[in-house]
């Protein structure tokens, strides 16, 4: 976990999470080593979300497949609680199968479910603010967090772009473009 300060307060947090591929079946128990329960949730939906995805879009992606795959938190902290790192967990996990990355610069936030609904969290002020010191330009969000979007103040928010989503599936095309999209 990265801690982001303003004058010994902190302003922001962000964590780093690896999908990993294993060549057994991994346990439910096994899907997110040590972390805590609400995270080994997001992972487990993450992956039927994934699932689903790949089916509505033709992708090959078994049951098999998605029995091998697994989260590494790091570093692992037990206070994480909510499931707020589900649509990127998800998005991981599709560039995983894809054996592609999103588009450069992006981060998500949101509860999502095993259909790719897209659910509001709080705390998106402090997210938007450790997003754009990590240098992300981009962030997936639920449709319903918009209005929460367009009430922060400016210097918040300025320099990094909002993709508002109903639906994963529905960003697919812009998260995972055809032709890979480099910034510059």
């Amino acid at each position: 976990m990265i801690k982001f300060l303003q004058n010994g307060k902190v302003i922001g947090v962000a964590h780093a999470v690896s999908v990993g591929v294993s060549a057994h079946p991994v346990s439910e128990k096994n899907l997110a080593p040590g972390a805590p329960e609400s995270l080994r949730i997001s992972a487990f939906i993450a992956k039927g979300c994934a699932e689903y995805i790949c089916r509505l879009r033709n992708i090959p992606f078994t049951t098999n497949e998605s029995d091998r795959y697994y989260y590494v938190f790091d570093p692992l902290e037990s206070d994480r609680q909510g499931q707020s790192a589900g649509v990127a967990l998800t998005i991981g996990t599709l560039s995983k199968i894809l054996n592609r990355r999103p588009i450069d610069g992006l981060c998500a936030t949101g509860q999502i479910t095993n259909n790719g609904l897209l659910i509001r969290v709080g705390g998106l002020k402090q997210k938007v603010r450790a997003a754009k010191a990590l240098g992300m330009k981009k962030i997936v969000l639920p449709k319903s967090m918009e209005s929460d979007f367009n009430n922060l103040k400016e210097k918040d928010k300025k320099g990094l772009e909002p993709i508002f989503a109903e639906y994963l599936n529905d960003i697919f095309d812009i998260i995972f473009p055809a032709e890979p999209v480099f910034s510059t």
